[in-house]
């Protein structure tokens, strides 16, 4: 083989590597767009431990308030509608079932994540190239909440949540405690003029503006929220006199 033949073998080499370079890289976009769309289009099922978890939790408060002997799975919306108070914790993320507790005064939702484990292995490795945020697909949905009419206190305490509109529906809501949690958004606070006890523990709020709409708030605690300055706690005071700002 000659000089020009050896340059021409080298030239078509190239040539086909560069091919196979360019088709590799549009399968794995082809993959990842498929696999993207998958994700987003999925829609979110029941989950059976979430549902066991709180039918649990609800089988203890009855068999504590009414002596009811009932397994937690032949709990109806009856039993469910007697419940005044619950706490749900990490062991369940899904809070579907708690539409059917009509007659909920305090709501306690402490550290509610999607377990990892459960997380698909192929959401992962998309978010790992920043692809798809699955943090975002998991978060907790509040919005079973909203039906809860007679809902007075609400703690949200480490909950993988970032939206809290849905509580802006609980017309009869005075005590609402936020901590550790993950809300990029307070602008809906405004809307929450019943309230007359807020805490705000460990979170990145750094706007009170919304809470200026508040006049029936009587107290609010202030716990490692660096993000808020003197000068937006005295505008707060300024705005609403009769406020009790206490900061830790």
């Amino acid at each position: 083989m000659n000089e020009f033949q050896e340059k021409q073998v080298v030239r078509k080499n190239k040539a086909l590597f560069r091919r196979y370079k360019i088709s590799t890289v549009v399968i794995l976009l082809l993959i990842s767009v498929a696999l993207l769309f998958a994700a987003r289009t999925q829609k979110s099922k029941p989950d059976p431990t979430s549902e066991n978890f709180i039918r649990g939790r609800a089988k203890d408060w009855l068999n504590n308030k009414t002596l009811l002997n009932k397994e937690p799975n032949d709990l109806n919306e009856e039993d469910f509608a007697k419940i005044t108070n619950i706490s749900i914790g990490a062991y369940t993320w899904d809070i579907r079932l708690l539409e059917k507790f009509k007659n909920l005064r305090e709501l306690r939702l402490n550290n509610i994540r999607y377990p990892d484990e459960a997380i698909p292995k192929w959401q992962k490795f998309l978010s790992k190239y920043s692809i798809y945020n699955f943090e975002e697909r998991f978060e907790l949905d509040l919005t079973p909440i909203q039906r809860l009419s007679y809902l007075e206190k609400l703690c949200l305490s480490g909950p993988s949540c970032k939206d809290i509109k849905p509580a802006t529906k609980l017309s009869k809501l005075k005590y609402l405690s936020l901590s550790q949690t993950q809300i990029s958004n307070y602008a809906p606070l405004k809307e929450m003029t019943n309230l007359i006890t807020l805490e705000l523990y460990d979170i990145n709020i750094s706007n009170l503006k919304p809470l200026m709409n508040l006049e029936n708030l009587q107290r609010l605690y202030i716990r490692n929220c660096n993000n808020i300055s003197d000068q937006q706690v005295q505008e707060l005071q300024k705005a609403l006199p009769s406020l009790m700002i206490l900061i830790e």
